[in-house]
């Protein structure tokens, strides 16, 4: 009967801990350094763009 207590509090609690963990992550950059000058498709960025 305990270990089932047990088994109950922690599946209730890791539950609980991904449902608060769920949401959108945003950051706002305030400058970014491309030293390679490669894009994300692997092509090379205009010269000159910002």
């Amino acid at each position: 009967m305990g270990r089932l207590c047990l088994l109950l509090v922690v599946s209730l609690s890791l539950l609980t801990c991904q449902v608060l963990s769920s949401g959108v992550f945003e950051l706002k950059l305030q400058e970014f350094l491309n030293k390679k000058g490669i894009a994300g498709n692997a092509n090379c960025c205009p010269a000159g763009s910002a």
